[in-house]
């Protein structure tokens, strides 16, 4: 069943970013991004009949629903940014909203936990509403003049030449390697946790012991990327800091102590949030009017990394 989720969320982004990436530049991006917001109240719809009524097929639409509507809304949100900020504030732009979306995963993981169906659906579609008056307070000057693409294949070679052209590769292909390794690390966290438990005494439950880490990490991906707009916007600071990532994540599955993997997962959190947040900045500045085109690519390249981790894990 976890598979199966997977496949849902991941699956819209390998075939509608090419879509996704040429209606973000064509149109203007502000009504899009209304249009999409409106669009997630058939999601939150289709997950409260499913979450009240107990019916896994519902919820697996649901949650299909809502990877259709986050992989067009993705290109669209990243495009606006430089059209609302100067390239100077794009890493404190980009924090903040890296920061916000941590904070909400981390709050809804915890509310959903703590609330009675009934309330999930009612806090569930609160927030759609609020999402919807919020995207009709932005004001962009952006009106999207580029030509519209619906051929799959073709969209995916002028992304691939977009982005190469623009320089945004690199930075393309390290976003997708951060994504493949957090992928592959929460995945991990869980069956690690059984590990630890049979070599040291944990704090808690096996459970409670993995949602802990969980929980950390994402909370300190949030700070970190909340604190990303604080330090210098160079490509050299956010590759050290991909590096730390990578070398705390190596520290967490070398040691067996809860202390020490809590504090590799604490520290490797805050370091990612920062790096994310440094490269996305330096993926859409500068990109003169493909911004959502190159975002889409990012888009694609970093689903195919979270599949390869997930086969890889899945035969080791």
């Amino acid at each position: 069943m976890g598979a199966v989720a997977t496949l849902s969320f991941v699956l819209p982004y390998l075939i509608l970013s090419p879509l996704a990436g040429s209606l973000g530049d064509h149109f203007p991006r502000t009504r899009l991004l209304q249009c999409y917001k409106y669009s997630e109240l058939v999601a939150v719809l289709l997950s409260s009949i499913g979450i009240l009524t107990d019916t896994i097929p519902l919820m697996l639409s649901a949650l299909l629903a809502f990877g259709v509507q986050i992989t067009l809304i993705s290109p669209v949100k990243l495009g606006l940014l430089p059209d609302l900020t100067s390239d100077d504030h794009l890493v404190t732009a980009n924090g903040l909203l890296d920061g916000a979306t941590f904070m909400a995963i981390l709050a809804g993981t915890a509310l959903a936990s703590l609330l009675p169906p009934i309330w999930i659906c009612v806090t569930m579609l609160g927030m759609a509403l609020i999402g919807i008056g919020s995207s009709l307070a932005i004001r962009s000057p952006s009106q999207g003049n580029e030509p519209i693409n619906i051929h799959w294949l073709s969209n995916l070679r002028h992304m691939i030449y977009v982005t190469h052209h623009a320089g945004k590769l690199g930075v393309a292909l390290l976003l997708s390697l951060f994504w493949g390794v957090a992928s592959a690390l929460v995945t991990l966290i869980p069956s690690f946790m059984h590990h630890l438990a049979q070599h040291t005494a944990l704090p808690l439950s096996e459970p409670h012991a993995a949602s802990v880490l969980m929980l950390s990490t994402t909370l300190t991906l949030g700070v970190g990327a909340l604190c990303a707009g604080l330090i210098p916007n160079s490509r050299h600071i956010s590759t050290s800091l991909f590096i730390a990532m990578l070398l705390a994540s190596i520290g967490f599955f070398c040691n067996l102590s809860w202390s020490t993997d809590l504090t590799c997962l604490i520290l490797g959190g805050f370091a990612a949030g920062l790096c994310s947040s440094q490269f996305y900045a330096h993926l859409i500045e500068r990109t003169q009017g493909e911004t959502s085109t190159i975002s889409a690519g990012n888009n694609i390249l970093n689903a195919i990394a979270m599949s390869i981790a997930s086969l890889l894990l899945m035969l080791v």
